[in-house]
């Protein structure tokens, strides 16, 4: 499962553990076959998934319940999250570019411009840390892994990416 910061993880309205971080997997179990009602409720939002857990098709099953920053929440749910279905593109962490708020649309044209990136190789995850300031994460299209995070400044023109090793965001000239 994956997570917030601060986020109760509950089984059945039985709470299970607490996240530390923004991005957090948390493996639950043993669990006795049976079905569940995993949770995820933060202050950023909430998730809700059921699932039935019966015999040895269900072990190791893989659970996601995710949360954006924006002003509402979503669920965002894998019913097959496998890697090896060969119908892999129905399900994506991110949206397509073409359904991004406009200010998010314009993150990732600056985005792609700056960094000589094609904008549509990735899917995009929006949110907005501040007044004017548009926070963007990429997914790579094909194995939906997270390759960076922008924040444009649309008031100033400002684009910045996130660097790992300075765990800060740094100017894109």
């Amino acid at each position: 499962m994956h997570f917030r910061r601060g986020a109760a993880i509950t089984a059945n309205d039985v709470k299970l553990s607490t996240t530390k971080y923004d991005h957090e997997s948390y493996q639950a179990g043993p669990l006795m076959p049976g079905s569940y009602t995993f949770k995820l409720e933060g202050s950023t939002g909430s998730a809700k998934k059921q699932v039935d857990l019966m015999g040895q098709a269900n072990v190791g099953k893989a659970v996601k319940l995710l949360t954006t920053t924006t002003t509402t929440s979503t669920d965002d749910v894998d019913e097959n999250d496998s890697d090896d279905t060969e119908d892999s593109n129905q399900h994506h962490t991110g949206k397509a570019l073409s359904v991004l708020s406009k200010d998010a649309a314009t993150a990732v044209s600056v985005m792609a411009n700056k960094e000589d990136r094609d904008a549509d190789d990735y899917t995009y995850v929006e949110s907005q840390p501040w007044d004017n300031v548009t926070e963007i994460k990429l997914y790579d299209e094909d194995s939906d892994k997270l390759v960076d995070t922008y924040r444009y400044d649309k008031k100033n023109d400002i684009l910045a990416k996130y660097d790992d090793a300075t765990s800060k965001f740094v100017e894109v000239k």
